[in-house]
Parts: C-alpha cells; sequence; structure tokens
C-alpha cells in the first residue's frame, strides 16, 4: 500500500514537470515562401521565412538552412514575445550543378546554450527544378577591318604659288564592308604640319582612289617636305596602313624680262621690266657704266602694276649726246637674297 502511494505521488510529479517545461518551453511559428520554382545554373534561389515567438518569453532563434547547392552560416535573431521577422535568403546556384529536383530544408533551433535538452523546435522545406541551360548562341565573329594605301601620283617636286594634286591608292582587303578614315599628313622643315583628312566607304575588297591638293604657303621656307598616308579603321581609330614620299621645295633666283621705250622729245628712256620670284622680289636695279666718265652707278626701279611675286618695274634714264659710250644690266633680287641679272646692253643717245 505504501509502495503504491510512493508510485502515485511521483507520478504526479513527474506529470507536473513536464507540463511545466511544455508551457515554458520556448514555441515559434515559421512560414516559407518561395519567390520562384524554376531556375538554371548561375540564378539565384529566393524564399523569405517568416518567424513568430509563440512562447512565454523573450528569446533568440538560430534559423539553419541545409541545401546542396550552397553552405551558409546559421542566422542568429532575438524575437519579443508575439513579434514576428522576415528574412530574406537568395542563395547562388553553381554554374556547373547537374539539372534536376532540389530541396532547401529550413530548421528553427535554440541555442546551443540553452537549458532545453531538445534543441529543434520548428522545420519545413521549400522544393525547385532546376533546368537544363539552353545551348550558348553561335556567335559569329566579326572579321577586323584590313586595308592597304600608297601613294599614286605625286610630283617629283613642289612650286612655290602651284596647287599640287596627291593622288592616293586605297583599298579594302578585308571580307566585310567598312568605313576608314584617310589622313595626309605633310610636314615642312619647320615641322609646321598640315593635315587633311577624308572618310572612305569601301565594300570588301573594293579599291578607291582619292586626289588631295596642297598649296606650299610662300612663308614656308624650301626645303624638304615629308608627306605621309595614314589609313584607318574610323570605327576603332586603329591604323591599319601607311605609306611616307619625300618632296623637294626650291626656291629659284628670280626671273626678268626687259623692254624699253624711247622718248626722242623728252631725252629719255624709259625702261620696263617685268620681274617674276617664287616668293617675293625685294629690289630691281638699274646699273650704268658711262665709260667716257669712267664711272658706274645705280638707279632702283619702282613698281607699277601687278605684286613682287610677278609684276612690271620701271626706271627712267635721261639721254646724253654721246653715242656708244654708255652700257647697262637690270638686276633682281629675292628675299633669299639671290640675283638674276640680264645681259648687258649699249646705250645710244640720240642726235639732233
Amino acid at each position: 500500500m505504501i509502495k503504491l502511494i510512493a508510485y502515485t505521488i511521483l507520478g504526479f510529479i513527474l506529470v507536473l514537470l513536464v507540463s511545466i517545461l511544455y508551457i515554458n518551453h520556448p514555441k515559434v511559428t515559421f512560414s516559407i515562401e518561395s519567390l520562384g520554382k524554376e531556375y538554371l545554373p548561375k540564378d539565384k534561389v529566393s524564399f523569405r521565412v517568416t518567424l513568430m515567438n509563440k512562447g512565454k518569453k523573450n528569446n533568440y532563434f538560430s534559423v539553419i538552412l541545409d541545401s546542396k547547392i550552397e553552405k551558409s552560416a546559421p542566422t542568429v535573431i532575438y524575437l519579443p514575445v508575439d513579434i514576428s521577422k522576415e528574412i530574406t535568403y537568395s542563395l547562388d546556384i553553381p554554374p556547373d550543378t547537374a539539372p534536376g529536383d532540389y530541396k532547401i530544408n529550413v530548421s528553427i533551433m535554440l541555442p546551443k546554450d540553452y537549458s532545453f535538452p531538445v534543441k529543434k523546435i520548428a522545420s519545413d522545406a521549400i522544393s525547385f527544378t532546376l533546368k537544363e541551360p539552353p545551348p550558348a548562341p553561335v556567335v559569329k565573329k566579326v572579321e577586323d577591318l584590313r586595308g592597304n594605301v600608297s601613294f599614286t601620283n605625286v610630283p617629283e617636286r613642289f612650286t612655290y604659288n602651284t596647287v599640287t594634286n596627291i593622288n592616293a591608292g586605297l583599298q579594302n582587303t578585308s571580307t566585310t564592308n567598312g568605313t576608314f578614315k584617310l589622313l595626309l599628313n605633310v610636314l615642312n622643315p619647320e615641322s609646321n604640319v598640315w593635315v587633311s583628312s577624308v572618310s572612305v566607304n569601301l565594300s570588301a575588297g573594293e579599291k578607291k582612289e582619292i586626289q588631295f591638293q596642297y598649296s606650299v604657303p610662300a612663308e614656308y621656307s624650301d626645303g624638304e617636305y615629308l608627306l605621309t598616308l595614314e589609313l584607318y579603321d574610323r570605327k576603332l581609330d586603329k591604323l591599319l596602313a601607311s605609306d611616307t614620299r619625300i618632296l623637294g621645295l626650291t626656291d629659284n633666283a628670280p626671273k626678268i624680262e626687259i623692254n624699253t621705250m624711247f622718248d626722242k622729245e623728252q631725252k629719255k628712256i624709259n625702261i620696263l621690266c617685268k620681274a617674276k620670284d617664287d616668293k617675293a622680289i625685294k629690289d630691281v636695279s638699274l646699273h650704268i657704266n658711262d665709260l667716257a666718265k669712267k664711272y658706274t652707278t645705280s638707279y632702283s626701279f619702282v613698281i607699277i602694276t601687278g605684286n613682287k611675286q610677278n609684276g612690271v618695274w620701271e626706271a627712267a634714264l635721261n639721254l646724253n649726246k654721246r653715242t656708244n659710250k654708255t652700257d647697262f644690266y637690270i638686276s633682281a633680287t629675292d628675299t633669299k637674297d639671290q640675283t638674276a641679272k640680264t645681259e648687258t646692253f649699249k646705250l645710244t643717245s640720240f642726235s639732233e
């Protein structure tokens, strides 16, 4: 009888302890909302976990994911009683993952140092399908634009005050149509650069000839001029081909043409001189040698028409009564101090 009473009391105590443990044991409700059902490799699997503390006390909870696609650390959250919280997850699917059906298990656990012996208090799972990726599109490689360029018609030398035609031949040597940019650079002895460019559309294999025009400014020095052709892929601004030539430029000595007009009434002779130079005439002079008086003298001409590159100059000379006693010549000097002389003429004076 005593044993029965003792067992009864012990059983009552055990039931009471279990009831107390159940009532005070942490409780949580949670749900999983999947944000997609089908994925491809390298996609992200997204889902949302919602938890609410339904226990009697505020508590910490660990959310643990178990998946074959990605390892993740537990998420620890603190939840007051009757408070809910959402956690959104986004897991990367490795690119080499095999197609098939997959599952992500979600467990709600108590912290390891918690006094209750049962740590796992809730669990659920979501499923998704990993599909076979579509075949990669075949991308046709676009061939790089290629071309050639060369001088085809170039004079031997430049000339001042003259427009020079410079021809260039180019060809699209690639198998695709393209737009090219052709540049002509002219470098003078003072390192001044003149540049001209043109855009050219060429179909595959097409050839074309382009003409540039260049006139050397009068202020430029004579010497050697470097001409460079450059052919570019216009879209990429990439140099494809080039060609060079060297052309000389000479500042030649002046040229003179002489004419005289005799004025008997005024007893003088007017001398007209046409002088021409590549750049400019600096001076035109009349040089007289009086054989009778044995002296020489010079007179300057004045320009009456045209300009110093190509003009008409005049000088007047009084006559004396001697004949065959005076001779003269004319000189023209340019800005480079180059001098041209006429032949020597004999001046015969009039007789009354």
